[in-house]
């Protein structure tokens, strides 16, 4: 039988309730009622609105990266009717993934595929959370007090820290939240349900942890010490029972994980972190820090480190604090569900620094890890504030201490947030060259732009873009031909308000350069369409170049900022121009609504 925390229960008051909930003499039937649900959503009001917002704004719809490995051959093998539970659990680097499989298949169907539905399900999962941590509130005591207000606003404001966004723009980071959302569900289910139904829930939460990512098992481990919280009902149901029980369904969640599991090739080697653990020290409170770093006057990462490392202290003096507070019934109950969601945060921190050191320290900085990261502040805030209400005599101290400390990280997440914004445009504009990318796979040899930009399977992607654009799920559908007349006017003299083109043919290398904007828009062009004219005259597609570099002098000249970074440049081989081609033309693309204008000027190319 599993051994319980030391904690006595409290004594049995008139009403029969007991008074272990919270210090102030409140009993159990008193500490769970819940706070108004009026007021979590106005303080989760701003935090939220402005997060979504920025993925309505910022999103775009077009798979990324591991979504045409680990995601598309679901949409086929469903219209094929050759979908399977085994395409559900197969592995997609460390992690087997069929809770956000299918959550992400259902909005796919619902939607034609349309990615932007899995960033809201990223959204609709933060908010779930937070519903946790409001709930948590509830069932550990708190008051509807400004104080538990002014914390719920700090907590929302991390949980929507806009620093997360590649999370927030790619859908398929929909795992790395949903272990959260179920986490957090744990951990209030596991001290509010009477047994043996806490077990139950909890079990199921776990599994749906362990099977959404692969530090989702740390579930499992961080739930324990809720569960061994005293329950007298527990003992009359058979409390060691429910613990077999308990025992059994991890181990069959760790079997099914590891039946036939192997370690991804091409990720570090996981004894790096005992060969340099310096620099395992310095990743891991990296990885901590990262969200509150961005917006300093200092460089990123060194003071992320610092940030993580004063996190890291503070939590480790309110844990030393709550262990030497142990046999202190109310203490416990209250502070143990906060420690445990640092405490994830934490674990996901290590495991990330295990299987990630090899790529350097500077990764920890990952804008994905941020929501992981969070949840160390999101746990520690109100952990010190419970010790401090305990220790009365260290009020008048210890609560404007902790109110000084909770502003500080409010700025530094808020200056991070407002620095991440830029992230927000880069990404945007790096996703809608994707989609230009896509657009013109079948008339375009890139496969550098296609490998770095695009998927991991440059060979496979012609056949899935196929697949898919016969289901209907490109949105617009790639080009049918190589014609620039599939997007633009094939006539089109050009025009300096879409940008110029200007070029020269060395014996070696032919050389493009200019800059491109999309003047309707505001904004720079997705990419540059680079076409040869054939023997009739008709433009036809032989390259694409992406629009990234600084033009200062276009912004200063139009007076716009939204054209930042629509400068652009491209060498090739003349060998690669096909034969009878000439006249090299360049065209501003815009990969939303696939049009092209062309820019000023043309470059002759003799053969």
């Amino acid at each position: 039988m599993a051994t319980e925390l030391n904690v006595a229960p409290a004594p049995l008051t008139a009403d029969g309730s007991r008074r272990d909930w919270c210090d102030r003499g409140v009993t159990t039937a008193q500490a769970v009622k819940p706070l108004p649900w009026r007021k979590f959503w106005m303080l989760l009001a701003v935090p939220a609105l402005v997060a979504a917002a920025m993925v309505v704004r910022f999103g775009v719809d077009t798979p990324h990266y591991d979504q045409w490995i680990g995601e598309s051959f679901l949409f086929e093998k469903m219209a094929a009717g050759t979908l399977g539970i085994g395409d559900f659990l197969v592995q997609h680097n460390e992690h087997r993934l069929p809770v956000p499989k299918l959550a992400m298949i259902v909005a796919g169907l619902l939607t034609g595929w349309n990615t932007k539905a899995e960033m809201l399900l990223t959204f609709g999962v933060l908010i779930a959370a937070a519903a946790n941590y409001w709930r948590i509130l509830q069932v550990t005591g708190w008051k509807d007090t400004p104080r538990t207000h002014a914390v719920f606003f700090v907590i929302a404001v991390c949980a929507f820290s806009l620093t997360q966004y590649q999370n927030f723009l790619w859908g398929f980071q929909l795992h790395f939240v949903a272990s959260i959302g179920f986490f957090t569900a744990c951990c209030w289910a596991a001290i509010e349900l009477r047994a043996p139904r806490n077990f139950i829930a909890t079990i199921l939460l776990a599994t749906a942890a362990t099977f959404s990512i692969a530090s989702g098992f740390v579930a499992w481990v961080l739930a324990i010490p809720l569960l061994l919280l005293p329950r007298e009902e527990a003992r009359r149901q058979g409390f060691g029972k429910w613990w077999t029980i308990y025992g059994l369904s991890f181990a069959a969640n760790l079997a099914l994980y590891f039946v036939g599991y192997q370690k991804p090739e091409k990720h570090p080697a996981l004894t790096t972190v005992l060969q340099r653990p310096l620099d395992a020290l310095q990743y891991f409170a990296t990885y901590i820090g990262g969200p509150f770093g961005l917006g300093t006057a200092f460089e990123a990462p060194a003071a992320s480190m610092w940030i993580g490392l004063a996190l890291l202290a503070a939590l480790g003096l309110a844990s030393a604090e709550l262990w030497r507070l142990r046999d202190e019934s109310t203490v416990v109950r209250r502070a143990l569900p906060w420690l445990m969601i640092a405490g994830f945060g934490l674990a996901n921190a290590a495991i990330t620094t295990i299987g990630r050191l090899g790529f350097g320290a500077a990764q920890a900085m990952e804008s994905r890890y941020g929501t992981y990261a969070l949840l160390v502040p999101i746990g520690l805030l109100p952990l010190v504030c419970v010790l401090a209400d305990h220790r009365r005599r260290w009020s008048t101290i210890a609560f404007p201490s902790i109110a000084l400390a909770a502003s500080t990280l409010l700025t530094l997440a808020l200056l991070s947030s407002l620095k991440s914004i830029e992230d927000w445009r880069i990404h945007q504009r790096a996703y809608r060259m994707e989609k230009a990318l896509v657009q013109t796979v079948y008339w375009i040899e890139e496969p550098r732009l296609l490998l770095s930009n695009v998927t991991p399977d440059v060979a496979a992607l012609r056949r899935t873009v196929q697949a898919l654009d016969r289901l209907g799920y490109l949105r617009p559908a790639p080009w049918p031909s190589a014609s620039i007349g599939e997007a633009g006017e094939p006539t089109d003299p050009g025009s300096r308000a879409f940008g110029q083109v200007e070029g020269r043919l060395t014996s070696g290398a032919l050389h493009l350069a200019g800059w491109a904007v999309l003047p309707d828009q505001r904004r720079a062009a997705d990419a540059v369409l680079i076409t040869a004219d054939d023997a009739v005259g008709m433009p036809q597609l032989i390259g694409l170049a992406p629009v990234t570099f600084d033009r200062p002098d276009v912004e200063k000249a139009t007076g716009t900022r939204d054209y930042f970074g629509c400068g652009w440049a491209v060498q090739w081989s003349p060998a690669k121009i096909p034969p009878g081609l000439s006249a090299i033309k360049a065209w501003a693309y815009d990969a939303e609504e696939r049009r092209a204008f062309r820019l000023e000027g043309s470059v002759a190319f003799p053969r």
